[in-house]
């Protein structure tokens, strides 16, 4: 954490908290099921030699099925006049900024003209000040208002 920048130091209270990070077999974030081999086509008939996992006490270490899959989660929204941007960020991100934060953010970079790209970068730039320690990448969309 950037404990220099006077705006992080500020609200530093309202920042620190246990931050838990479910993993795959203590390994892979599942935000990562797109890719990683190793953790696809386990079943019990598998010739495959199970990886080196940190295995709990007791596990047959045998899975049933593929521990990730790349099936999506799917939101739909409609969107109106109201909505002029979104954020779309890794979780490098979002463990250390919250949506209301992001959103404000934003929504004063682009009051101030600055453009997506640079929304992004101050995104980025204000979540490894607040100390993350995973990849953190943004994109942001802005809406053109319709007429």
């Amino acid at each position: 954490m950037d404990l220099e920048d006077p705006e992080i130091s500020r609200s530093i209270q309202d920042r620190v908290r246990l931050n838990e990070i479910h993993r795959v077999c203590g390994e892979v974030a599942v935000s990562r099921a797109l890719g990683d081999v190793d953790f696809k086509g386990w079943t019990s008939s598998s010739e495959r030699e199970p990886p080196c996992f940190a295995y709990p006490e007791g596990h047959p270490r045998r899975f049933s099925g593929d521990l990730l899959t790349a099936e999506p989660e799917i939101q739909e929204a409609s969107l109106g006049n109201a909505h002029a941007f979104v954020v779309l960020a890794t979780d490098g991100l979002w463990d250390v900024l919250d949506g209301e934060e992001a959103v404000r953010v934003v929504s004063n970079l682009l009051k101030d003209g600055k453009a997506p790209q640079e929304c992004c970068a101050e995104l980025v730039a204000r979540a490894l000040r607040l100390g993350s320690g995973d990849n953190v990448t943004a994109l942001v969309v802005e809406f053109a208002a319709a007429d």
